[in-house]
């Protein structure tokens, strides 16, 4: 116990609480979430919000234009028009399990009859790896027999910029 006296733990709380890209890019997911559009898109977007505040509660200097600006980007994703067939037969965050049994999770997985397509959600800008990782479950889920008869794609929404 002789070194306890010069044991010093360097820690830094703020890190754990700051709202940065990151940690905004997992609120957005959070609200993607609790997203169920059904007679209302804006009543129905507000609260998505209001789950993902709730569940994801960080100090946020700036909240309110916090909340507006997911307001906007989730309105615009509701006017897409392959959102509501992504709504009605997508189920988010769906894992799929590679041959060494790790688990990859897509943000939404739509299982229409005889089509399978894969949905990733992206903030910030656009990345080479994002595309990547779309082949990367397009190819797990063409290597499983169960989906041999079923047209596969992928798309990459980005809200930021408004883009598919």
């Amino acid at each position: 116990m002789h070194w306890l006296p010069r044991l010093k733990i360097f820690r830094n709380p703020l890190e754990e609480i700051i709202y940065d890209e990151r940690r905004r890019g997992i609120l957005v997911h959070t609200c993607l979430e609790h997203l169920r559009v059904l007679d209302n898109p804006r009543e129905d977007v507000h609260r998505a919000i209001q789950h993902g505040m709730r569940e994801y509660p960080l100090p946020m200097e700036n909240r309110v234009e916090v909340e507006e600006e997911l307001a906007d980007m989730l309105l615009w994703l509701t006017s897409l028009p392959q959102f509501t067939t992504w709504q009605h037969y997508g189920r988010p965050e769906q894992g799929i399990m590679d041959e060494h049994g790790n688990q990859h999770r897509a943000d939404l997985l739509v299982r229409e009859p005889d089509a399978i397509t894969i949905v990733e959600y992206k903030t910030g800008g656009h990345d080479p790896a994002h595309k990547q990782q779309v082949r990367r479950y397009l190819n797990l889920l063409n290597a499983m027999p169960a989906y041999d008869n079923c047209a596969l794609t992928g798309t990459i929404i980005y809200l930021d910029s408004r883009e598919t």
